[in-house]
């Protein structure tokens, strides 16, 4: 099953209160609404595309694949390039909290690295 789940790229964003970040960014307060609560049946293009020019992202990190009994895909099929793993959504400012002061200019350094290149 596919579903459309922007709260894990703003979470990876370091965004904390999703609704008012889409609010303030133009969304009107029932687009926000039901962006976030998990039970859109369908989704303006528009709004996909303002969200992937706010977080920086493509649409591939607004939705995820869902395995399930109706939908068995192949191993290699497309979607499962979509299948997130809830695990690896972490916040950068919460692993930055456990790491030592004098190493934050390592990591500054590789995230500098990573964005020019």
């Amino acid at each position: 099953m596919l579903i459309f789940k922007p709260q894990r790229a703003m979470f990876m964003r370091g965004i904390d209160k999703m609704f008012n970040f889409l609010h303030k960014n133009g969304f009107i307060r029932s687009t926000a609404t039901y962006l976030l609560n998990g039970t859109a049946s369908h989704i303006k293009i528009e709004h996909i595309g303002k969200l992937c020019v706010l977080l920086n992202c493509t649409p591939n990190d607004l939705f995820e694949w869902k395995h399930d009994a109706q939908n068995v895909l192949h191993e290699n099929h497309a979607l499962n390039s979509i299948v997130k793993d809830d695990l690896k959504s972490v916040s950068l400012k919460d692993l930055m909290k456990d790491i030592p002061i004098e190493k934050l200019s390592e990591l500054e350094g590789l995230l500098k690295g990573l964005k020019d290149g």
